[in-house]
């Protein structure tokens, strides 16, 4: 995927035009916001805003983009930050997204709300949001973009999963999560609510 270079303001500022109306703000990831908020005022199917400005964008201008860096996690010896992996469990659920109907993909407000307090009083609930200020950035919005802006309770203290490499503030709104390894599985604590799902 093709993104805007975050130092570039397209012509005429940033913006984007839904059914004849021009929404505006001040970056892309604000500009993605105001346009889910659009769209959900108006009973439009979500879709993924962030991916929508951006084609936008590297459409009418492809000289202001570049590809998208694509996390490795074979990095040969060392460990990869969790960052990195969170950023590729979300490209992941991402590219998932693009195929399937992700309406239909959530639990009610309740069951986010259960396993949020799950997860909030979990030692595996850790911070992950260091390093490369951009990649957690574009990471954290396309996970409240994908998850319509839904927000389970006490989200500020929702973090990433050590064990499952997952940022937890969607995970919690998935109704069929990505499978889990055997190692995760064996290793995630026994009160887990990815035991259950």
């Amino acid at each position: 995927m093709s993104v805007p270079k975050e130092n570039i303001v397209p012509p005429g500022g940033f913006h984007y035009v839904e059914q004849g109306t021009r929404i505006e703000s001040h970056s892309y990831q604000a500009l993605a916001d105001e346009l889910l908020k659009y769209r959900l005022a108006n009973k439009i199917p979500v879709g993924n805003p962030l991916k929508d400005v951006f084609d936008t964008v590297c459409t009418r201008w492809p000289h202001f983009c570049s590809d998208a860096p694509h996390p490795t996690l074979s990095t040969g010896e060392g460990t990869v930050p969790l960052a990195s992996r969170v950023t590729q469990w979300m490209a992941n659920l991402y590219r998932s997204a693009r195929t399937t109907a992700v309406a239909d993909n959530f639990v009610s407000q309740g069951e986010a709300d259960r396993r949020s307090a799950v997860c909030r009083q979990c030692p595996q609930n850790v911070e992950w949001r260091m390093g490369c200020s951009s990649c957690v950035a574009s990471t954290k919005q396309i996970g409240y973009t994908y998850r319509a802006g839904r927000r389970a309770a006490g989200e500020p203290s929702l973090r990433a999963c050590n064990v499952l490499e997952q940022e937890n503030a969607t995970a919690v709104w998935i109704k069929a999560p990505p499978t889990m390894t055997t190692e995760q599985a064996r290793t995630i604590p026994p009160f887990c609510w990815r035991k259950q799902a």
